[in-house]
């Protein structure tokens, strides 16, 4: 019995022993077998595919959308005879369009229009005054709808009705003659008067020859009218001679301002007609006081001489007087009349303007500006470094984008200043580009991105990241190959133009590269490589 038991034991424990070391046979590894185990997964290559593609080399800075031309309008004058120049009126506001023919202030109660206009204003516009800016303001009539007549430099009767429909239009009294201008023309007007009453007396002395009261009246009245003539001769001479010094004032500032061929020749004429002005009306007061002198000695004769040919030469110098005075009535009517003071128009270069600033409130004494306006259009206000600077040029074209609007619009670069600093730093120059495609209104005053191309391939080319490109052992660039057997091959290549991260491929040699290979830009362990064609 114990030795069946015993037996019994023995075989358990062996069995036992057996699963035992089955189960160590099982985890005991060889060492090759655990470095198998513990050696890092083969590596994958990291691959892009080689692209066809236009590179472009761009150069990107900011800009701000501002409206273009800026420009102070300064009015010259009080806007009204004598007392001290107020703002009574400012019916813009910033935002507004400045459009010609509009009052753009009020001041004194007097209106300031504006028109469009190259030439400034530099003289009052009065009857009678020939000159460049007169041709300027019978254009802007027409363009208003008004008809001053042809536009022949001549500030005529024609352009006179024109001014005062548009005072008129506006709400205003146009600007009529001064109160030396009125009294001259009524001393013309009284003149006539008395011509005719002097020809009404000696037609009557005619047909009463020999009444010797009558004689003498008559005689009486022809001195006296010959000297009134004299009298009014001498005003309307230094009207005229005031004018023609005006005329030669307001040329020469011309020229001061913009010495061009036009301005020159301008203020030669004005020069020669000051001098012909001057010779004509010495010669004018010559003739008056010689009719005075005629008149005294006819009165004289004739009162000696009561007779039927006494009174016939009367009568003839009668009608002769009526006909100069009617004469110098109609030169003084075209001389006096509606006129455009210097401190009441404004002439911009280019209209409709936007109002930018209105520096000026009712009640402010003028000093200064009254206003500020841009062009209509917009501009793009910029900047570059010293280094772009020789890599970009004005006319080249450019983009401007920006995502949070959904802006991109092309841009051309109008003008890049010659030296750093002024309204961009000291160390960046500014430059200034006009857009070729509209931009909404709320990009004025944003800053946009502004990217400029300064070099391109034309054309498609082979392309690759930049981290292709690797260094060979002469220091050749190369780019490694992934082929369709899992290994890799390096191909010799000449780089062309790095732009956008990517750099042409302008020569290839050692093997064939087309769009759509792989080419490796990293790699954790080195994976066969051949050389060349291998």
């Amino acid at each position: 019995m114990e030795r069946r038991r015993l037996l019994a034991a023995v075989a358990a424990v062996a069995v036992a022993s057996t699963g035992v070391g089955w189960v160590a046979g099982q985890r005991i590894k060889s060492p090759a077998e655990i470095a198998s185990e513990t050696a890092p997964p083969t590596p994958s290559l990291i691959t892009v595919p080689v692209e066809s593609r236009v590179l472009s080399s761009t150069v990107i800075v900011r800009g701000t959308v501002t409206f273009d031309e800026q420009t102070d309008i300064s009015v010259t004058g009080a806007g009204a005879s004598g007392g001290s120049a107020i703002i009574t009126r400012v019916p813009l506001q910033p935002g507004d369009q400045l459009t010609e023919g509009a009052v753009l202030a009020e001041i004194s109660g007097r209106p300031v229009i504006a028109l469009q206009g190259d030439l400034p204003v530099f003289r009052n516009l009065t009857p009678g005054l020939q000159g460049p800016d007169v041709a300027q303001l019978e254009a802007a009539l027409i363009r208003l709808g008004y008809d001053p007549g042809s536009v022949d430099t001549n500030y005529d009767a024609a352009t006179e009705t024109a001014v005062e429909a548009l005072y008129r239009d506006l709400g205003y009294a146009p600007k009529g003659p001064t109160f030396d201008e009125t009294t001259t023309l009524e001393a013309a007007q009284d003149r006539v008067r008395g011509a005719q009453e002097s020809l009404r007396i000696a037609e009557a002395s005619v047909r009463n020859a020999g009444v010797a009261n009558s004689t003498r009246l008559q005689l009486d009245r022809a001195v006296a009218a010959a000297e009134q003539q004299l009298a009014i001769v001498n005003g309307q001479s230094a009207i005229a001679r005031t004018q023609a010094a005006e005329t030669v004032a307001a040329a020469q500032n011309a020229y001061n301002i913009d010495p061009s061929p036009d301005n020159a020749a301008y203020l030669r004429d004005a020069q020669a007609n000051e001098v012909v002005v001057n010779r004509e009306q010495d010669l004018a007061i010559n003739d008056a006081t010689a009719q005075l002198d005629i008149a005294r000695a006819l009165r004289a004769e004739g009162l000696d001489d009561d007779s039927a040919a006494g009174a016939q030469r009367q009568l003839d110098d009668a009608r002769a007087e009526l006909a100069d005075a009617n004469d110098d009535l109609a030169r003084l009517d075209a001389l006096i009349g509606v006129s455009f003071p210097a401190g009441e128009v404004v002439f911009l270069p280019m209209l409709p303007r936007q109002v930018q600033a209105v520096p000026v409130v009712p009640g402010d004494a003028l000093d200064g500006p009254v206003m500020t306006v841009s062009g209509s259009g917009v501009v793009i206000d910029s900047a570059i470094s010293v280094t772009d600077r020789a890599l970009v040029e004005a006319g080249a074209e450019a983009i401007v984008d920006d995502d949070g609007l959904g802006i991109r619009a092309r841009a051309t670069i109008t003008v890049i200043a010659d030296n750093p600093g002024g309204d961009a730093s000291n160390d960046r120059y500014a430059m200034r580009l006009e857009p070729l495609d509209p931009l909404p209104d709320e990009a004025v005053g944003r800053s946009l991105r502004v990217s400029i191309p300064i070099e391109s391939t034309g054309g498609e080319v082979l392309a690759v990241p930049l981290a292709a490109l690797s260094a060979g052992p002469g220091g050749d660039a190369r780019v490694e190959v992934e082929r369709s057997d899992g290994t890799t091959q390096f191909l010799a290549v000449t780089p062309g133009l790095r732009a956008e991260g990517y750099v042409e491929l302008s020569t290839v040699s050692g093997g064939e590269l087309r769009a759509g290979d792989r080419v490796v830009v990293g790699r954790d362990l080195a994976l066969p490589v051949t050389d060349g064609d291998g």
